[in-house]
């Protein structure tokens, strides 16, 4: 019999294999997508990035809008893996 301690273990455990992969694998390729230019090896930032930068929480319409896209793009691409 499994007692309500040993499900929360249980959560945790599994919450926590969740968190770790979501880190290490998930949000690295978020980072990279958003931050450089596809087949820059890592050299050319996105102007989306320089925009979100230089603006910070105050962003114009048209940056948040692309910002949102390329969100919108990056969660359709983790549904299809």
């Amino acid at each position: 019999m499994i007692s309500i301690s040993d499900r929360m273990f249980i959560t945790k455990e599994v919450n926590s294999a969740t968190v770790a992969y979501f880190k290490k694998s998930v949000l690295r390729k978020l980072l990279m997508a958003f931050s450089f230019e596809p087949l820059s090896n890592d050299s050319v930032i996105t102007d989306l990035f320089q925009s979100v930068n230089h603006y910070g929480f105050d962003l114009p319409y048209e940056i948040r809008l692309g910002l949102f896209e390329k969100l919108w793009r990056f969660k359709n691409s983790l549904e299809k893996d």
